[in-house]
């Protein structure tokens, strides 16, 4: 499936456990797909992940709005710190 069709995609709802606590969080697929692999490359799961963001959210900030901004915050930085070395970002 290629990457704009997983964009266009409605949210997926999923379950998790928070700090003893179920929720559920609401992302766009592509959201999830970025957040496993950033769970992945910390040696962390998605739920410990989520769990560690909650506690830096801005007041009145849901946990998708949360993820959403840290997600695109370390591509960001990533992307910054790659070019600075002389490279090229490819995810």
């Amino acid at each position: 499936m290629s990457a704009r069709r997983v964009m266009l995609r409605a949210l997926e709802k999923r379950s998790l456990s928070l700090d003893g606590h179920k929720t559920a969080v609401a992302l766009e697929p592509i959201f999830w797909i970025a957040l496993e692999a950033e769970a992945d490359l910390r040696k962390t799961t998605v739920s410990r992940l989520i769990s560690s963001l909650r506690k830096l959210r801005q007041p009145g900030q849901g946990v998708a709005s949360c993820v959403r901004c840290f997600l695109l915050n370390t591509y960001i930085a990533r992307n910054a710190q790659n070019k600075e070395q002389g490279g090229v970002l490819h995810g």
